[in-house]
This record gives C-alpha cells, sequence and structure tokens, in this order.
C-alpha cells in the first residue's frame, strides 16, 4: 500500500474496504447542509468519481428539500454530457433500507477557483495572468449559456462552485443545490443562493427579477475576484453590503487590465436590461489575441493543487480481482489492465477534492446488480420513490441478468431494496 508524502498522497486501504455497487469509497471530501460528499472509484472501469450521499431523515428536515433533491437531479440529467463546463451525473438511486439517495458525478482532480484565489492571496503574486483568468472564463461563460439555452438557472454562481482541473485547467460548474427550471420550478418555493452574490433587482423588485440576469451579475461578481483577488463587497457588514449591492456600488479601480473592466462593466450593469447575457461574453468577451490554445502557454499558469486518489494503482487490481471474484465476473485480461482516471481532467467532472483516513460512518451499501450509467429519464419526487421501494421491499430493482449475485456482508445471498430515482 502506499504511504504519505507532501507530494503523493494515498493511505491504506482497508482489509474491509467500504463499497457502493461497484464503487469502492474512499474519504469524505465535501459536506453540505444535505450530506457528505465522498471520493470513490469504480473498481471496473477505474474512473474515480464523487458520491453525494443524502440522508432522508436530514433532508426532510429541509424546507422544500426533498424537491430541491429531485430538482438537482432532473437537472444534472438534462445537460448530460452537452457541455464539458458542466457536472456530469453518471447514475443516482435511492435506498429504501438505509433511507439513503446516492449522487454519482465525475470526480474533479482540482480545486475550486474559490481556493485558488485564497492560496494567491496569501502568495506574494496574488493576482491570476489574465490569460489564465480568460481561459477558465471562457469556459464558464459557456457552462452558463448551456444551462441558459436548457432554460436551467443556476442561482449559486460563487467561485466556491468554479472547480478548476488540475493538469488540463478545464473548469466544472458545481452544486445545482438550488438551481431551477425557469417556468417549470416555482422559485418561490425554491431556496435563493449566496447573498453576496444577488444583483440589485433581487434587492429592490425581487419577485420580478430575472433568475438568468441575476445568474450573469454573479458570473460579474465571479470575474471580479478572480481578477482582484476579493469580492467587492467583502469587509462590508451584512446591512452595508444589501445596500452597496442595491446601488450598485462597486470599486473598479483595483482592476488594472482594461479589457477585463470593460467586460465586468457589462456583466456588472446596474440595469439588468443593459447586462450582457452569458452567450454575448462566451462570443465577445475577450480579445481573441490572447485565447490560450496550447499547453506550451498553460505551463505559465499558476498551478492548481491535485487530488490525491485514496487509492494506489495496485490497490484498485487487488479490489477489482476481488469484486470480481465475490460476484462471478470474469477476470480481467492482462492487457486490459487500467489505472485510476479523471475523466473530467481533459473535459469535464465532478466532486471536490481532498485525502485522508476512510469515514467510517453507516454509508457503505452491497452492492446491487443492475445496468451501469443507467441514468433514468423522467424524475419523480423522493417521497413517491421511498412509497414505492417500501410497497416492493420482498423484491429487487434490476436491470442486469439476476445470475450476477449479491453477496450480504455475512457471505449469503439476500435482496436489497433499491430503488432507481426514476
Amino acid at each position: 500500500m502506499s504511504t504519505s508524502n507532501h507530494s503523493s498522497v494515498h493511505y491504506e486501504v482497508s482489509t474491509a474496504p467500504k463499497w457502493l455497487r461497484q464503487y469502492v469509497v474512499g474519504d469524505v471530501v465535501g459536506e453540505g447542509c444535505y450530506g457528505k460528499v465522498k471520493e470513490a472509484v469504480d473498481v471496473l472501469t477505474r474512473e474515480r468519481v464523487a458520491i453525494k450521499i443524502m440522508k432522508r431523515v436530514v433532508v426532510k428536515k429541509i424546507r422544500g428539500g426533498e424537491a430541491a433533491v429531485q430538482r438537482e437531479i432532473e437537472i444534472l440529467k438534462r445537460c448530460v454530457d452537452d457541455a464539458p463546463a458542466l457536472l456530469h451525473l453518471v447514475e443516482a438511486w435511492f435506498d429504501a433500507d438505509k433511507a439513503k439517495t446516492y449522487l454519482v458525478t465525475r470526480f474533479v482532480d482540482g480545486e475550486s477557483l474559490a481556493a485558488l484565489v485564497a492560496r494567491l492571496d496569501k502568495a506574494e503574486h496574488s493576482r491570476l495572468p489574465v490569460a489564465q483568468v480568460q481561459h477558465y472564463f471562457r469556459q464558464v461563460f459557456a457552462g452558463v449559456e448551456c444551462l441558459h439555452k436548457h432554460s436551467i438557472a443556476h442561482r449559486d454562481l460563487k467561485p466556491d462552485n468554479i472547480m478548476l482541473g488540475a493538469a488540463s485547467h478545464a473548469v466544472t460548474l458545481i452544486d445545482f443545490g438550488v438551481a431551477l427550471v425557469v417556468g417549470l420550478h416555482d422559485a418561490a418555493s425554491a431556496a435563493s443562493g449566496s447573498a453576496a452574490y444577488q444583483p440589485p433587482e433581487k434587492m429592490t423588485s425581487p419577485d420580478s427579477a430575472s433568475d438568468f440576469d441575476a445568474d450573469v451579475w454573479a458570473l460579474g461578481l465571479c470575474l471580479y475576484q478572480a481578477c482582484t483577488g476579493a469580492h467587492p463587497f467583502e469587509l462590508c457588514a451584512p446591512s452595508a453590503m444589501f445596500d452597496r449591492i442595491a446601488r450598485a456600488d462597486i470599486d473598479f479601480a483595483p482592476v488594472t487590465d482594461d479589457s477585463m473592466r470593460a467586460v465586468l462593466h457589462k456583466l456588472l450593469a446596474p440595469d439588468p436590461k443593459l447586462r450582457c447575457s452569458a452567450r454575448w461574453a462566451r462570443k465577445h468577451a475577450f480579445d481573441s489575441d490572447l485565447r490560450v490554445s496550447s499547453r506550451r502557454m498553460r505551463k505559465q499558469f499558476v498551478a492548481v493543487g491535485a487530488v490525491p486518489s485514496a487509492f494506489s494503482p495496485a490497490d484498485l487490481d487487488d479490489l477489482e480481482a476481488q469484486y470480481r471474484r465475490e460476484h462471478g465476473l470474469s477476470e480481467r485480461s492482462g492487457d486490459a489492465a487500467v489505472t485510476a482516471t479523471t475523466t473530467n481532467d481533459d473535459s469535464d467532472g465532478g466532486g471536490g477534492g481532498g485525502g485522508g483516513a476512510v469515514d467510517d460512518d453507516d454509508d457503505d451499501v452491497d452492492w446491487q446488480p443492475r445496468g451501469r450509467h443507467s441514468i433514468p429519464q423522467t424524475p419523480r419526487d423522493l417521497a413517491t420513490v421511498t412509497a414505492a421501494a417500501a410497497a416492493a421491499a420482498t423484491t429487487t430493482t434490476t436491470t442486469t441478468p439476476a445470475s450476477v449475485p449479491h453477496n450480504d456482508s455475512s457471505g449469503g445471498r439476500k435482496k436489497k431494496n433499491t430503488c432507481v430515482i426514476q
């Protein structure tokens, strides 16, 4: 097993690794009000994923929580494979025995824009190169343009939700917990995003404000932070901050690049009718001469921190062999061996980053046979899913042959009460 050092951190895999279906689960890499996010690896494909684990008892305590989870799954499915900068949903299911919902997304091997900016702020050179900022925000603008094309408003755009790939500097927009489909979902019943990123019209006329225009304003604040290292209102008390937002009182002097300042004036126009769209920003925001198209130019970028995997290739070889033996699968041929990958580092991804010892809470579920990557096409309310699963407590929902066994921890066979979220 691998040992820890500064440049490559691994922790030893337990003799009894935690499993969720074909995924071997590692450490917690993120946590929010709905639940935890853990790193995992599909032992059959070696794809790194992030698994968001939400306990139903916790979700139900949050006002509109179950509806929010349903919306998040629906929105992730609407944009699957449509834009590299959007989080990619691999699969989702509800386990009635454990009363938990699991969302599996691709893993981002990198850090958030907020973390990168904060790290630079502590260093001698506290600004990102202009070309690097432009490279990131062309991708951000394209991702938001895609969302708006699908009538989706993100509603919580901020540097914490802009993930950056360590090797390719690819961008992934994450956290669709308060996103909605405009015209389909009721905005009044949905939670709002971070207050510091709300536009002036949300302060003065919240009922008539457009969520699309609000997204563009938030993009402007994100770009401002990438350029200056600070939020324009970060030193304000809450009451003063809301007053300055309502007056669109932003000091553009810290933005030293003229082209960036011009773009920011369009993104942060106080009147939403004069604010540019994400599409305009993607097509016209930056000087085409500064496009970053070569790896040679990217080498001049500030490095993005990588997220080391919890499992070494040797660990995964052993775990895959164990998994195949226990479930009656043929062994992988010697020339087909692969190493753990993070798919999004070349295109898109999901999940956060981190390392450490495996968390020992009760989030593991024995493997349940069903078709891989079979994302259901019609989402249903989690309460409906729960009721359906409870009514079918003596059956198992599968889409793969029943000849692949499900083994419980004692070595016997039993059927788990799981239900695909449809």
